[in-house]
């Protein structure tokens, strides 16, 4: 998250961080990140990635709506995705909570807007989050 503020991405970390930040602690596989996918941010995502490690990144990668990229294993996965069920990028960017980790102010998804994600997204362990969040 540190390399994704740094390089100026519009970014909100969401599930499992995001439901723990909001008050139910649960187990998660990894760090879950939706980014903006317009071409210059996809951009600035790309340079970011590459800058921890990820040396084959590219804008484009990105860019596509509904992309999901990994890199690592659980529990130290990071999922970066391009589009997540019932909410919109932008207005939810405008919504997002500001909140510190480690030293870092992160821009967190929305509690309502959260809400309607794990709502529309309708696995298990989203309906089972959406229950106590």
């Amino acid at each position: 998250m540190k390399s994704l503020s740094s390089n100026g991405v519009r970014y909100l970390l969401i599930g499992g961080y995001a439901v723990n930040l909001y008050g139910y602690v649960r187990s998660t596989g990894g760090l879950d990140v939706w980014i903006a996918n317009d071409p210059e941010n996809a951009a600035k995502v790309a340079g970011a990635v590459r800058g921890f490690g990820f040396k084959d990144a590219s804008a484009e990668m990105f860019q596509d709506s509904g992309a999901i990229v990994r890199m690592g294993l659980p529990p130290v996965r990071i999922e970066i995705m391009t589009g997540i069920y019932g909410v919109e990028f932008d207005a939810c960017y405008e919504r997002r909570q500001t909140m510190e980790i480690s030293g870092l102010a992160v821009p967190v998804i929305d509690l309502d807007d959260l809400k309607r994600n794990k709502r529309a997204a309708g696995r298990m362990k989203d309906l089972a989050d959406l229950e106590e969040l």
